[in-house]
């Protein structure tokens, strides 16, 4: 399950960065203009290579669905993919909540 967690942690990173670069360009506080709109942008990551990496999964599972008849694997990668969509909405969604 290796793509899954590199996939995640990308996505974490990901956050981080943005997080810490929000906390560097807004360290006087106050809610202004340009702070909603890093906000806004910061709820709209490009999160295409942590996809890309749990992508990943299909190739590696491969051998397991010939040999075993596993079929849902586009199942678990899609759900993954959406639970990261999850996990980064509601991160996006704290912080905003701290910071307005």
């Amino acid at each position: 399950m290796g793509p899954i967690s590199s996939g995640f942690q990308e996505a974490r990173l990901l956050s981080d960065n943005q997080m810490d670069q929000l906390c560097q360009d807004f360290q006087e506080g106050g809610v202004t203009d340009k702070l909603k709109q890093a906000l806004a942008k910061l709820s709209k990551p490009n999160l295409l290579s942590c996809y890309q990496r749990i992508n990943s999964l299909h190739d590696q599972l491969h051998d397991l669905q010939e040999r075993f008849g596993f079929s849902n694997i586009s199942n678990l990668v899609h759900s993954t993919q959406i639970d990261l969509q999850q996990v980064h909405t509601h991160t996006n969604s704290c912080i905003q909540t701290v910071l307005v």
